[in-house]
């Protein structure tokens, strides 16, 4: 039997100006230590982010648990925070984002009220950027229950944020079905976002009057600065891989796969233009002309995406005046 009733796992690596304001929000005092524990994973920061978490821990001994560890990245971290977690279930919250300051009251009145066959929860998200506030998403008006295949389709249209900090989650999905983070990639909760949606067979959408998450647009951080396109090959692959696995488990949904494929090549092709590889564009657009466009046109026709169709039609301009309207 789970010793708490939340785990809350927080990697911090570098974010001394904004770990403690983070660590203050989801920190409550009447639920710390009884039925929530905060795990943070201190994964080898260089600057004052590891002094200000050991005092924040020496604070509240006995409500929070700090381990130190060798620099190894986000995904070793998170899944070395899982395998210390004690709760019935996981949140994994980001070091440099916040949440309201009622959010963790609220969540676990919603843990204790949402039954034994639900296995999932999904939070609202918003986005901070210079002090502007914005959803994310488009949240439900009340409370509700849904399955895989309506999560896999909102994650296709872009009315659910697939990141971590998105969801909480039982801990028995990740032991029973042995799920981790592969260790050494960027955008690693792509799979294991779909993978945990995919055996939680009944989720809980909160609506959009829910305490939210706030995600904090910042440079420097891994997840939120303008790619390299290394980078941005690490995410072109991580969301095909993320698309072959929803695919494999819910071909009705192919159509919405097909359209969401047209505009990752599009952003990819993008990216090659302004990184002046003209020439790779320029095959990368050709080859999914061949491949991948009719069909996605299709769909976008039958589905009535005016969107996705103005994309395809710009996927039939060469790459050498790409840059121009690209």
């Amino acid at each position: 039997m789970a010793k708490y009733k939340l785990s809350i796992i927080v990697p911090v690596y570098n974010v001394e100006r904004y770990v403690l304001s983070a660590l203050e929000s989801i920190w409550n005092y009447e639920y710390l230590g009884t039925e929530v524990e905060l795990i943070i994973v201190d994964d080898g920061s260089t600057d004052s982010s590891s002094k200000i978490v050991s005092e924040f821990q020496e604070a509240y001994e006995t409500n929070v648990k700090l381990y130190s560890v060798e620099n190894s990245g986000l995904a070793s971290a998170r899944n070395y925070g899982l395998s210390k977690a004690q709760g019935e279930w996981i949140y994994f919250f980001d070091s440099d984002d916040f949440v309201d300051s009622n959010f963790l009251e609220y969540i676990i009145s919603a843990l204790s009220s949402v039954g034994t066959e639900v296995n999932m929860i999904l939070i609202p998200v918003k986005q901070v950027n210079e002090g502007k506030v914005k959803g994310l998403g488009k949240n439900p008006q009340r409370n509700t229950v849904i399955d895989p295949e309506t999560f896999f389709q909102s994650l296709l249209t872009r009315d659910r944020e697939i990141a971590a900090w998105s969801y909480i989650a039982r801990k028995q999905l990740y032991v029973d079905y042995d799920i981790k983070f592969p260790d050494g990639k960027l955008f690693e909760d792509q799979l294991v976002t779909v993978q945990i949606g995919y055996n939680a067979k009944k989720i809980f959408w909160l609506s959009d009057k829910s305490p939210a998450y706030y995600y904090r647009q910042r440079p420097g951080s891994i997840t939120k600065q303008h790619f390299s396109l290394q980078k941005a090959l690490q995410q072109r692959l991580a969301e095909t891989d993320r698309n072959e696995y929803i695919v494999q488990k819910f071909p009705d949904l192919s159509n919405l796969i097909c359209m969401d494929q047209l505009s990752i090549t599009l952003s990819w092709v993008r990216r090659l233009v302004r990184s002046g590889k003209i020439e790779e564009a320029e095959l990368h657009r050709r080859k999914y002309l061949r491949d991948g466009w009719t069909e996605a046109t299709r769909a976008a026709i039958v589905g009535r995406k005016y969107k996705v169709l103005i994309k395809a039609v710009i996927l039939l301009v060469p790459a050498k005046i790409f840059k121009v309207i690209g």
